[in-house]
């Protein structure tokens, strides 16, 4: 890896910025707004001062495993997921001396990954957005059991970031992202068949709300008690991608292996921050994903807007690298 981290806050700054309600000023003059609405009411799009800003905004219409479908210039284009350079070739589309917002709250993570990616490659100044929901809805009043996704699919890799060379290996730690799905928490564990003593739950502590927290223990505590993972268990600020960033890299330090298997079943900055750990800190990393397909009605409401400033942390880390190297 070529750059450390100390232990003290100066030395892990998170480049986070978080809004109460959309009539604060978000966006900077002159920037695209890139987002995809779904049945969920955090997911419409942040209007306030778009017009004051010059902000263009550009609505992914549709998605699937293979493509996303955007009203680009009142045209409907087509962008490949996996054909060479077609995510490359709509971001250099827009104007790369303007921001973009990429708002990931309604978005898939095959989607967003790799539009992530991509940008960083191009070197585009890139914010991510995501809005927290006020409550997600469990299946029943007196439930604390919480049914988010209709279906999950085989694990699979997310297009652009297939790691090569992984079949036979034995010393690698499995770091699964825990969130209120018990299932998929089982399923993933029972695919990978981790070894138990290099095994890391991350549990997003604090969370979005108070009771998150003790609602994704409750839900993996069968997993976590009989296979003694909570031994191993970490914590993480479930809104936060770069403190995830920072948690794995401990435990990168904690237990060197050869490869590092990250199931993104938690929360979506926390899959962010396993996605910027994976383009970034240069250890052979697997990200894990089961596409599950999202139950329509599983939250309600708005709490937080998050804006992540991924453009300047990957300016912080390449510093650190050119320090690190003379």
């Amino acid at each position: 890896m070529d750059f450390t981290f100390g232990r003290d806050l100066a030395s892990r700054p998170i480049f986070s910025e978080s809004f109460i309600n959309d009539s604060e000023k978000i966006f900077i003059k002159n920037c695209t707004h890139l987002y995809m609405v779904t049945t969920e009411e955090r997911t419409n799009p942040v209007n306030s001062h778009v017009n004051y800003f010059n902000v263009t905004q550009v609505k992914i219409t549709e998605e699937s495993e293979n493509y996303f479908l955007i009203d680009f210039n009142s045209k409907t284009i087509l962008i490949s997921l996996v054909k060479n350079n077609e995510v490359q070739n709509f971001l250099k589309l827009l104007d790369h001396n303007l921001d973009i917002y990429l708002d990931i709250t309604g978005l898939s993570h095959h989607v967003w990954a790799i539009l992530i990616k991509e940008a960083l490659i191009l070197n585009l100044k890139i914010k991510v957005m995501y809005n927290e929901p006020s409550t997600y809805n469990p299946d029943s009043i007196k439930s604390q059991i919480y049914t988010l996704s209709t279906n999950i699919s085989p694990i699979k890799p997310i297009p652009g970031f297939t790691v090569l060379r992984t079949i036979g290996v034995s010393n690698f730690s499995f770091i699964p992202l825990l969130g209120f799905e018990r299932r998929r928490f089982e399923l993933m564990f029972n695919s990978v068949d981790p070894p138990r003593n290099a095994t890391f739950p991350i549990i997003g502590v604090p969370g979005f709300q108070i009771p998150f927290t003790f609602e994704t223990y409750f839900s993996n505590r069968k997993k976590l008690k009989e296979d003694g993972l909570w031994r191993n268990t970490k914590y993480s600020a479930a809104n936060c991608p770069f403190r995830l960033f920072y948690t794995l890299y401990d435990i990168s330090k904690e237990k060197n292996s050869e490869l590092y298997k990250i199931a993104l079943i938690g929360t979506k900055p926390h899959a962010l921050g396993a996605v910027l750990f994976y383009l970034m800190s240069g250890l052979t990393i697997e990200l894990l994903y089961d596409h599950p397909t999202r139950k329509p009605g599983r939250s309600s409401g708005v709490h937080k807007l998050h804006v992540y400033h991924v453009d300047l942390f990957k300016m912080f880390l390449d510093e650190k690298k050119l320090v690190k190297n003379g």
